[in-house]
C-alpha cells in the first residue's frame, strides 16, 4: 500500500536491485525506512516478515506497521538537525535483530554528520550481514550539487553559494544547513536545529579514512546523476 501523505514516497527499489543480491528468503533492514520505503515496491520480492525498518519517525513507522502488520518498524528516537528536533543526542542505539542479510539506507547519511556516520557505520558492521550499502552526496559531483543550489533557490527564494565552496579543492566535507549556512570540514555533529540539512563528502578522502580504518569497501553509482553507494560485503 502507497501511502500519499508520505513526502518520501519514492521508488528506490531499482537501486536496491541494482546494487543488491536477489532478497528473496533474506532479511533485510532498511535503515531510515521511514513507512517502508523498500518493502511497498519491492512486489513480493521481499517478504513482509523478513523486513525491519527502523526510523527516527514514528507516524510514519505506525502507518508501515499498519499496512505491513508482519513486519518489524523500529523507532529510534534520535535527534536530527532537519528530522527530528526533540530527539536523543546520545548514541543509544535500537535493539534490532542483527542477523540481517542485507543492509540498506537511502538519503540518511547525507544529512547526519561524519562522526555520526561513522558511529552508526561501524555499529551496523557488528551485525551478521552479507550485504550493507549507503548511499552519499560527492562533493565533486558538480550536476547533483546544482540540482540541490537550485532547489534551495525555489524553496526559499535566495541560497548561499555553495557551488563555489564545493570547487576548492581544500574542501572534503561540506555541511549546507538551509539556504544560509555553510560549515566545511567539520567531522562533529554540531546541534544546529534546520529545516534542511545536506552533506557532501569527497569520496577519495572518505573511502580513504573508511579503509583506513579497517572497512574493505568500495562505491558504485547505479545512475549517473544518483547518489554514489558505499557497499561492504562479507
Amino acid at each position: 500500500m502507497i501511502d500519499p501523505t508520505d513526502h518520501n514516497n519514492t521508488n528506490r527499489y531499482h537501486l536496491f536491485k541494482e546494487l543488491m543480491p536477489n532478497p528473496n528468503d533474506m532479511t533485510v533492514l532498511d535503515w531510515g525506512g521511514n513507512s517502508g520505503n523498500l518493502l511497498r515496491y519491492s512486489n513480493g520480492e521481499i517478504s513482509e516478515k523478513l523486513y525491519t525498518s527502523v526510523d527516527i519517525d514514528l507516524e510514519r513507522l505506525n502507518i508501515g506497521q499498519s499496512a505491513h502488520p508482519s513486519s518489524k518498524f523500529i523507532h529510534y528516537d534520535r535527534w536530527s538537525s532537519a528530522y527530528n528536533h526533540a530527539g536523543n543526542k546520545e548514541y543509544d542505539f535500537p535493539i534490532i535483530d542483527k542477523k540481517q542479510d542485507l543492509i540498506y539506507s537511502y538519503s540518511i547519511f547525507t544529512h547526519t554528520s561524519y562522526d555520526e556516520f561513522i558511529k552508526t557505520f561501524e555499529w551496523l558492521d557488528t551485525f551478521d550481514y552479507k550485504y550493507m550499502i549507503h548511499s552519499m552526496l560527492d562533493i565533486k559531483h558538480t550536476q547533483r550539487l546544482e540540482w540541490f543550489y537550485n532547489k534551495r533557490i525555489n524553496d526559499y527564494g535566495e541560497c548561499i553559494d555553495f557551488l563555489s565552496v564545493a570547487k576548492d579543492p581544500s574542501v572534503y566535507i561540506m555541511t549546507v544547513y538551509d539556504n544560509n549556512k555553510i560549515i566545511i570540514n567539520d567531522t562533529q555533529t554540531n546541534s544546529i536545529n534546520s529545516d534542511s540539512c545536506l552533506v557532501f563528502y569527497d569520496m577519495e578522502w572518505l573511502c580513504f579514512n573508511l579503509k583506513a580504518r579497517g572497512h574493505d569497501i568500495t562505491v558504485k553509482t547505479p545512475q549517473p546523476e544518483n547518489h554514489p553507494f558505499i557497499i561492504k560485503s562479507t
